[in-house]
């Protein structure tokens, strides 16, 4: 494709579309990021048991466990994955764009 300038943009990254999110603080960083993320209209994907919470008067899993609460309200609950899903998504998403078979890699 030619852009304006007439050059060819072929080869120009590729807009993500996807973005796969883990993190300390899932109660804090990874809501509030995974929201940016579907506010931007962009795919958030949080995965779920690559993150978690600590905190001094509430128990860390308690406030891991209300923030996937509202990110499955927020986001939509098949975004909330687990590694093993991570993983096969990024495959996936990597052969297509490299025009490859996954069993091949």
């Amino acid at each position: 494709m030619s852009t304006k300038r007439g050059h060819d943009d072929s080869r120009s990254p590729r807009r993500p579309t996807d973005v796969f999110l883990c993190g300390i603080a899932t109660d804090a960083c990874v809501l509030a990021t995974a929201i940016a993320v579907f506010d931007a209209g962009l795919t958030p994907w949080v995965v779920c048991d690559a993150c978690a919470s600590n905190a001094n008067r509430t128990p860390p899993q308690r406030l891991h466990n209300a923030a996937l609460m509202l990110l499955d309200r927020f986001v939509g609950t098949g975004h909330l994955i687990d590694i093993e899903q991570a993983r096969s998504a990024v495959a996936a998403t990597a052969a297509r764009h490299l025009g490859v078979s996954e069993k091949s890699g």
